[in-house]
């Protein structure tokens, strides 16, 4: 499926702000014995971007999005760094089963999450001061390059989910940071629940059952929406976010009631296909807002109206897939029957036992 959403515009000066921040993490990068450029991923590139522009006041656009403070600059990536374009064969990223940096992020998917971007020549007439387009004019290369060699062992060594946990604890805007490191709990989660499926059907024998999974996934997704109803603004997107969280939760329902042994090649595709679900539909929908609400820099005035279209057109989207998926699980089996569901009495002690987690987190 192809994005069709409007692209956001960024200036030249922008683009040639973020040119010379990915030189200094070159230089940091070449300049400290332990960092392997291999390692290197498109999440942990953008969060070094966005550290130097909140620590030295760099004027280029930026929000907080799917998996963060992000620029809306598609093409920045790794390969943006010439020691990482100077590299062999990379091995493989140290993050969790299936993300593959942000397979369930900012890297690919039908729907791509960070919109491609278009330069533009002019810059802001309206702007009587518009920004400097020579980095020293806001930091000197030694500051810089000293900045990035001190965060980088902390950055590079940490693998990408726990990275981001530690990232949102330290950095996400206060009244948003409880959901994106719950975001990432959920994420992980999910990846497991493929990994205990992949293990299955390889014969193998998995650290974690179908039904603790289940457990911990239920009580992400109970905590999620405690933090999506908490927030004014987000409010509004709780019944889209329900409803893409119930399929998630039906699924389950159904797959624990399985034997290993009936678990299929085409299950394990579903359930991937559900894990980016949730990532590109389910949880884009209040970033979407987050973002929004949280746009900084030159051309956020820009990416506001675009985040905004995009949004009030979201809700079908999101339920469109949600039909689509549905139909596809319902074909393998993995959608419940009437009979599979809990009691009256089991949902009311389990509606109970969130609404007292809702408590305790407040």
């Amino acid at each position: 499926m192809s994005d069709d959403t409007q692209m956001v515009e960024i200036t030249d000066t922008e683009s040639d702000l973020v040119t010379q921040l990915l030189a200094g993490i070159d230089e940091a990068i070449t300049s400290v014995a332990e960092i392997d450029p291999t390692y290197a991923n498109k999440t942990k590139v953008q969060k070094l971007l966005y550290l130097a522009i909140d620590e030295f006041d760099i004027p280029i656009t930026y929000s907080w999005y799917l998996a963060g403070a992000v620029v809306p600059d598609r093409s920045i990536s790794p390969s943006s760094l010439d020691v990482y374009t100077d590299q062999p064969t990379s091995p493989s990223e140290p993050s969790i089963a299936g993300s593959a940096d942000e397979s369930v992020g900012e890297e690919s998917s039908e729907t791509s999450p960070i919109e491609p971007i278009m330069f533009r020549d002019e810059t802001n007439e309206s702007d009587p001061d518009p920004p400097a387009d020579d980095l020293e004019s806001y930091v000197s290369k030694g500051e810089l390059v000293a900045f990035y060699r001190d965060v980088l062992p902390e950055v590079w060594h940490q693998e990408t989910m726990r990275f981001l946990q530690n990232f949102y604890q330290e950095e996400a805007p206060e009244e948003y940071r409880l959901l994106y490191i719950e975001s990432t709990h959920l994420r992980t989660h999910l990846a497991e629940l493929i990994d205990t499926v992949e293990i299955y059907l390889d014969d193998g024998d998995p650290t974690r059952e179908i039904d603790s999974l289940r457990e911990s996934i239920e009580l992400s997704i109970s905590d999620l929406h405690h933090y999506i109803r908490a927030d004014d603004q987000l409010r509004e997107t709780f019944e889209v976010v329900v409803l893409g969280t119930d399929l998630i939760e039906d699924t389950l329902l159904k797959l624990e009631r399985l034997q290993p042994d009936d678990f299929t090649d085409e299950h394990l595709s579903l359930l991937r296909d559900l894990q980016d679900f949730f990532y590109y539909y389910v949880w884009k929908h209040p970033c979407l807002r987050i973002s929004y609400q949280t746009a900084t820099g030159p051309q956020a005035d820009e990416l506001r109206t675009e985040r905004l279209a995009e949004f009030e057109s979201f809700k079908e989207r999101v339920i469109e897939r949600r039909d689509e998926l549905r139909a596809e699980l319902a074909s393998a089996g993995l959608r419940p029957a009437p009979g599979d569901y809990a009691s009256p009495e089991d949902q009311e002690l389990t509606e109970t036992l969130r609404d007292l987690s809702s408590q305790y987190l407040e």
